[in-house]
């Protein structure tokens, strides 16, 4: 799969997800991606880094238990990446 191509699934999924309005978006947060923002915190302390990045998201994505349709789109494409650099 194609970078080009995983952004579009991205973007599809992203645009079926609810959205809100008139609200802080730091309380509307849902509690899966609540999950993956602390799991990305601890992925963040395993590297010794200082902030989150997508790289960290990306990871605590992939590693929980919700977001499963994301995570079905963005293992084979990271599995691939990974093919092609070692």
């Amino acid at each position: 799969m194609t970078i080009p191509v995983l952004e579009t699934k991205l973007d599809e999924l992203i645009h079926k997800l609810p959205r809100t309005s008139g609200a802080d978006p730091a309380q509307a947060l849902g509690r899966d991606a609540n999950n993956v923002i602390l799991r990305a915190g601890s992925v963040l302390k395993q590297f010794g880094d200082e902030f989150i990045t997508p790289e960290h998201l990306v990871l605590a994505l992939v590693q929980g238990n919700g977001f499963s349709e994301a995570r079905r789109i963005v293992c084979p494409s990271l599995s691939a990446i990974f093919v092609h650099v070692i």
